[in-house]
């Protein structure tokens, strides 16, 4: 067969399938984005082209060249770019063979290898370029699907974010808003608070914080807040570790100190706000609540070591368990103190004889129902001990509790089984008597008690004449002194009576004699109010000791209680005042047991005087300087007058500055608001006199001799202005004699009381060192003490 015949045929239809292949590469180009396709479409344009110029004209050695070289490019392209083209793998190496066999068939026939190269081409366009089309066309409609559902997705999903837009919108609004009040909260704090960046740079600081900086002088380098803090704080490493590592949640609390001894507590948080890591730093002054904590800690460490001191036993309880004991209470019951189990009260119980448990539960019972403010009960233990049960209401960290003391009075059921041994003796001898002696009822009038000798009067004078005799007595008042009643115009018949107001008794103890027997019956009076007064001192004492250390307990506890209900409040601003009421509570319980200690010391004779030399003016001078402050409350006014520039005596300072305190006191006490109190310095040729005088309420007449006895107050009543034991003025006098002095009282009610301190006038050389020296010995707590039984306003 003769090819060359159909050269133009072959060439014509080569050169459409390559214009085809042009065409589609050039498609798939804009279709697929890829250069590689027009890089293909350039060749076979490039194809067409030769070809076409080679069907005009002959074939020589140098076309055939060109042909090779094309075919050869495209054999590269294939091997290059095949991932590229994404023809199959076997197709591409068909289409290379074909197209390396038109170039060998170039040598034998180029009609031959047109043949070849038409065949590779049209591979190439079928199984290539067709099917890659078809490909396309199939993952087209694929995608135009999947557009259409994205396009559904994408509608909902703009909704959607709209509606977040909007919430967030609202969101924004909302934290906003609550930025604002948070911002105007902290400002309103009165805690300082500063805010750090993570950096630990210093951003923001609340106007408590910039009046903290004043106050502690501390200079603020914004550039390093903390260098601020280094030169001021003991354990500055303790604060930069909490700020170091603070996290979301609440960090632990450091208590910061500082070089003058204050205590900050101190707290960093961190957070995030506005895509930023801040740390807030809280530091609040907690010195004072620090310093009252620890007066608390020793007032109630002194509180129990007083209880253990005390000579009788304390037990604080409920109806069932025992919260505290003293010791003396653990020695009167044998409790052994290092026991680990809840005491209880069948503790005590069982440690008392069988015959007394139940009256001693009875007795408690009342207090724990109300049905008695106070009981007491005498109780027997099985070691011998005889002891009074006192048992009355108390409130702890407000719980109702039951506050017990427990008396030893072994000895004194001893000494009282004496006496009732000694009535006996006593009766016999009232019988025995020359003396009359009887006992009248006072709302009857009828007669209890007569002894024989007062039988013998009664039928020699007569019961009614006897009667009217105690009537006229009784009606002038004047108790307790003998007076004489003529029965007759018989001289040898008159007859000598005095009668005692036994109030206790509700009695009237009466003792006549005919005339000679004044004397012992006096005598026999004496002894009995003697016998008696002993009798009831010791359980006088102790009452009045028990109301007295009861009071300021109480008031110890209640303010504990406060003070501890209140610990997490930021700021509690009556926390001075109830520090005041502890300090002057704890004073009162001082004073009382000092007082009591001086006493036991003067009636022991073992109180010692310990003279020096004092300018005795400058030395009441300054003790009344000093009390002013404490007049101020009541708007009083205190002068100090003297007609003396100085004096030089012996004396002991502790005991007259207690002396004039304990007057300065009773003034205040006891004057009324805008009133005066005087205090002068006197002296003559023997004596100096040092006086208290007062605009105040006044002694009653009837007062003034009793107001030096022990436990005696002029105002009894549960409306007087101040608390006190009774045991002042007794002190005073006792120290006055002391110094070999005298104490003189003139008063009249509603116009004011003058006490006089007499001294000696003793004749003291005045050395060098004394001349120019003022006495400022005078303890300002001294004063503190003497006058804690006066009611201060705490409510200011």
């Amino acid at each position: 067969m003769n090819l060359y015949e159909y050269r133009e045929v072959l060439s014509l239809l080569n050169t459409i399938i390559l214009i085809s292949i042009a065409t589609l590469s050039i498609g798939r180009c804009f279709l697929n984005k890829s250069i590689i396709f027009m890089i293909v479409s350039l060749i076979y344009c490039v194809e067409v082209c030769v070809n076409i110029y080679i069907g005009m004209q002959s074939i020589n050695k140098s076309k055939l060249y060109i042909i090779a070289a094309i075919f050869i490019i495209k054999i590269l392209m294939i091997i290059l770019f095949y991932k590229k083209i994404n023809f199959k793998l076997y197709l591409n190496f068909i289409i290379a063979i074909g197209y390396l066999f038109s170039i060998i068939s170039l040598s034998a026939s180029y009609e031959l290898s047109l043949i070849i190269s038409i065949i590779s081409n049209l591979l190439l366009i079928h199984l290539g370029v067709i099917n890659n089309i078809k490909k396309l066309r199939i993952s087209v409609s694929k995608n135009k699907h999947k557009l259409k559902l994205n396009k559904k997705y994408i509608s909902k999903s703009i909704k959607e974010i709209e509606s977040e837009s909007n919430l967030k919108q609202n969101l924004n609004e909302k934290v906003m808003t609550l930025n604002c009040k948070i911002e105007s909260t902290i400002e309103a704090l009165n805690i300082p608070i500063f805010v750090l960046n993570s950096e630990l740079d210093y951003i923001y600081g609340n106007k408590e914080f910039e009046k903290f900086l004043k106050e502690e002088d501390i200079k603020l380098k914004k550039e390093n807040v903390l260098i601020s803090f280094k030169e001021k704080l003991i354990n500055f490493d303790d604060m930069l570790n909490n700020i170091n590592f603070a996290n979301h949640e609440i960090n632990n609390i450091v208590k910061l100190k500082t070089y003058d001894n204050k205590i900050f507590k101190f707290t960093c948080n961190l957070d995030i706000i506005n895509d930023r890591e801040l740390k807030i730093c809280l530091l609040e002054d907690i010195t004072k609540d620090i310093n009252i904590k620890n007066e608390l800690k020793e007032s109630e460490t002194k509180y129990r070591k007083l209880m253990d001191i005390i000579n009788d036993g304390v037990i604080i309880h409920s109806i069932d368990t025992i919260n505290y004991l003293n010791d003396k209470a653990l020695e009167l019951f044998n409790i052994n103190k290092n026991m680990d189990k809840v005491l209880l009260i069948d503790d005590i119980k069982n440690n008392i004889i069988k015959k007394h448990r139940k009256e001693f539960l009875q007795n408690i019972n009342l207090v724990k129902c109300g049905k008695e403010e106070k009981s007491v009960c005498k109780i027997e233990t099985e070691h011998g001990k005889i002891i009074e049960f006192i048992t009355t209401h108390i409130t702890l960290n407000n719980t109702n509790m039951m506050l017990s003391i427990a008396v030893d009075i072994t000895g004194l059921e001893e000494v009282k089984n004496q006496l009732e041994e000694s009535e006996k003796t006593y009766k016999l001898l009232l019988q025995a008597l020359p003396e009359g002696i009887v006992i009248i009822d006072k709302k009857t009038k009828l007669h209890i008690y007569r002894n024989r000798s007062m039988i013998k009067i009664l039928k020699s004078v007569g019961a009614d004449k006897f009667n009217e005799i105690i009537k006229e007595y009784i009606d002038n008042g004047d108790y307790g002194k003998f007076k004489r009643f003529r029965l007759d115009n018989d001289e040898n018949a008159d007859i000598s009576i005095a009668i005692t107001d036994s109030k206790e008794d509700n009695n009237l103890v009466c003792v006549a004699s005919m005339l000679d027997d004044e004397y012992r019956a006096e005598q026999m009076k004496e002894k009995l109010n003697e016998m008696k007064d002993k009798y009831k001192f010791k359980t006088e004492f102790l009452y009045t000791m028990c109301n007295n250390l009861k009071k300021p307990i109480n008031t110890i506890f209640e303010v504990n209680k406060i003070l501890q209900n209140n610990e997490s409040r930021k700021e509690f601003k009556y926390i001075d005042n109830y520090s005041r009421v502890v300090r002057q509570n704890s004073y009162r319980l001082k004073r009382l047991l000092n007082n009591i200690d001086e006493i036991s010391k003067i009636e022991n004779g073992t109180l010692d005087m310990n003279y020096s030399r004092c300018d005795i003016v400058k030395f009441i001078e300054n003790i009344v300087r000093l009390s002013r402050e404490y007049a101020k409350y009541k708007n009083l006014e205190i002068l100090f007058i003297t007609n003396i520039k100085k004096k030089i005596i012996l004396i002991d300072k502790s005991k007259i500055e207690k002396i004039i305190l304990n007057l300065l006191s009773n003034s205040i006490k006891f004057t009324n608001s805008n009133g005066k109190i005087m205090v002068s310095v006197n002296t003559d040729k023997d004596n100096i006199i040092i006086s208290v005088e007062d605009t105040g309420v006044g002694i009653p007449s009837e007062k003034i001799d009793t107001i030096f006895e022990n436990f005696e107050q002029v105002d009894t009543t549960l409306s007087r202005g101040a608390e006190g034991t009774g045991v002042g003025l007794a002190l005073v006098k006792q120290l006055v004699k002391a110094h070999n002095a005298k104490i003189n009282v003139y008063s009249k009610v509603g116009c004011g009381s003058k006490f006089e301190v007499i001294l000696d006038n003793n004749k003291v050389i005045e050395l060098n060192e004394d001349k120019g020296k003022i006495d400022k010995s005078t303890d300002i707590e001294n004063i503190d003490i003497e006058f804690s039984d006066i009611y201060f306003d705490l409510g200011s």
